[in-house]
């Protein structure tokens, strides 16, 4: 399983996705890892789909980007970097789907999180809470954020540079 590799991880180990999965997963705090989407869909079963509290590296090899990180379930995002944790997103795409009741962020940041790259989409129709919820320190050089509500909420603890990106 997904947990079974995130559990097995040594220094600076990459995980390369071979099949669509399903679970709730979490990565420890003396893990580095680079989680390869490698154009396949991890999905949620019923808290965030990926809870860091290590080192995180999230992208996409195949030549469509067609990976996702997605979450339905109303309270829980896609992404959690918990106090400590530290994720740089280059590629792939983050999405809160359409689900009954369904709001929270796709991404809570409590860390250090860099955003290269990739697409962080709310696909929700109704408004709901902000895409993108900043505790921490965040840095977004590149991507793409779609949301009809409010794209980054930096909260009062919250240290940020926006530059180059598409809204």
């Amino acid at each position: 399983s997904l947990q079974d590799a995130f559990n097995a991880v040594a220094e600076n180990t990459t995980i390369v996705l071979t099949e669509n999965t399903t679970g709730d997963f979490t990565i420890a705090a003396d893990q580095d890892v680079t989680l390869d989407l490698n154009s396949y869909t991890i999905t949620n079963t019923s808290n965030h789909t990926i809870i860091n509290n290590g080192t995180l590296t999230i992208k996409d090899s195949s030549e469509g980007k067609t990976g996702k990180i997605t979450n339905s379930t109303h309270g829980k995002g896609a992404l959690v970097n918990n106090y400590g944790g530290t994720v740089d997103i280059e590629s792939g795409t983050l999405t809160r789907e359409e689900a009954t009741d369904n709001s929270w962020y796709v991404i809570s940041n409590d860390g250090t999180m860099n955003i290269k790259g990739g697409s962080i989409i709310n696909k929700v129709v109704k408004l709901t809470s902000s895409l993108i919820r900043n505790e921490g320190e965040m840095d977004i050089s590149g991507g793409y954020l779609k949301h009809d509500f409010i794209a980054v909420k930096n909260d009062d603890t919250g240290k940020g540079e926006l530059s180059t990106l598409t809204v």
